[in-house]
C-alpha cells in the first residue's frame, strides 16, 4: 500500500499523508454489478416533505460486494482494484474460472493478475477467504507473515527472537515495538500457539517477572496493596513476606496455611 506525502504549502496540508490512489481503475464500475441508490428527497414514508430544500443531485450507484464468498474452491484472477465511494476499503473486481465476475473487498497486499480462492482448504494468505471453523487459531489475529509465508524467529529469549527477525528482515522491529520498547497495540506475537501477552515469562531484563513480554517498564505493587491483600486473607492464616504477589504464589500460601492448621 503506498503513501503519498504532501507538500506544506497550507496549514492543512502540512504533515498529511494518504493512501495513493494511482493503482486504481480508471474508469466507470461494471454496470451489471452496480444498482441505483434511491433517495428520499426529504420525504417520509408518507411522502410528506419533511425536510426541505433535498433533492436532486448527480445519480449514484451501488456496487454490489459478494461478502459471503460462496463459489468455493474455484480460483479467481484480480482484474482490477477500485474506488468504491460507499465504502472505506477499495474493492477489487474478480474473474472467476468459469467467467463470472463479481466484487469483493480488496485487502491488503494484493494486486491485479493475483489468484484468490474460498474454501474450506485453502492457502492462508490475502484474498483467500474460508470458513471460521477452517481456519488455524494463530491466524485468528494478524501475524508476521511475508508472501512466501509466514516468518519463524529462533531464539531462547522474545527479544533475541525480536533481533532474529530484525536480521532476516530489515525494520520489522519497528512494525513490532514502540518507542519505549513496548509490543504495539495491535501486533499479536504467538509462543507454541499462546499469546506471550497471557504467559508468565521471567526476563533478565525485568527483576519482578510481571506477564506479557517480560522485558517491559515494571511498577511494582505499593507496600499499602500488599496490606490490603494480607488483611483480606487474615482469617486463612496467610502472612505475605515477599514480593512480587502473583495469583499462584497467593493460592500456594493459602494452601500452606491450610496444610499448617491440619
Amino acid at each position: 500500500m503506498a503513501l503519498k506525502k504532501y507538500k506544506p504549502t497550507t496549514p492543512g496540508q502540512r504533515q498529511l499523508v494518504l493512501v495513493s490512489r494511482t493503482h486504481l481503475h480508471k474508469g466507470g464500475p461494471v454496470k451489471a454489478l452496480t444498482e441505483g441508490q434511491h433517495r428520499h428527497g426529504g420525504r417520509n414514508n408518507t411522502g410528506r416533505v419533511t425536510v426541505r430544500w433535498q433533492g436532486g443531485g448527480h445519480k449514484q450507484r451501488y456496487r454490489i460486494i459478494d461478502f459471503k464468498r460462496r463459489k468455493f474452491d474455484m480460483p479467481a484472477v484480480i482484474e482490477r482494484i477500485e474506488y468504491d465511494p460507499n465504502r472505506t476499503p477499495f474493492i477489487a473486481l474478480v474473474k472467476y474460472k468459469d467467467g463470472e465476475l463479481a466484487y469483493i473487498l480488496a485487502p491488503q497486499r494484493v494486486a491485479v493478475g493475483d489468484t484468490v480462492i474460498s474454501g474450506e482448504k485453502v492457502d492462508v494468505k490475502p484474498g483467500n477467504a474460508m470458513p471460521l471453523s477452517a481456519m488455524p487459531v494463530e491466524y485468528l489475529t494478524p501475524t508476521i507473515e511475508d508472501r512466501a509465508g509466514e516468518v519463524q524467529a529462533d531464539g531462547p529469549s522474545i527479544s533475541q527472537g525480536i533481533e532474529d527477525l530484525e536480521r532476516r528482515h530489515p525494520g520489522i522491529r519497528e512494525r513490532l515495538l514502540d518507542e519505549k520498547g513496548d509490543i504495539r497495540r495491535f501486533v499479536n506475537i504467538y509462543l507454541n500457539g499462546d499469546d506471550i501477552r497471557f504467559l508468565e515469562s521471567p526476563s533478565p531484563l525485568n527483576p519482578l517477572g510481571v506477564k506479557g513480554c517480560g522485558e517491559g517498564s515494571t511498577v511494582p505493587a505499593a507496600a499499602v496493596v500488599i496490606s490490603a491483600v494480607e488483611d483480606a486473607l487474615a482469617p486463612f492464616g496467610v502472612t505475605i513476606r515477599e514480593a512480587p504477589i502473583t495469583p499462584p504464589r497467593l493460592v500456594a500460601l493459602i494452601e500452606a496455611a491450610k496444610a499448617g492448621k491440619a
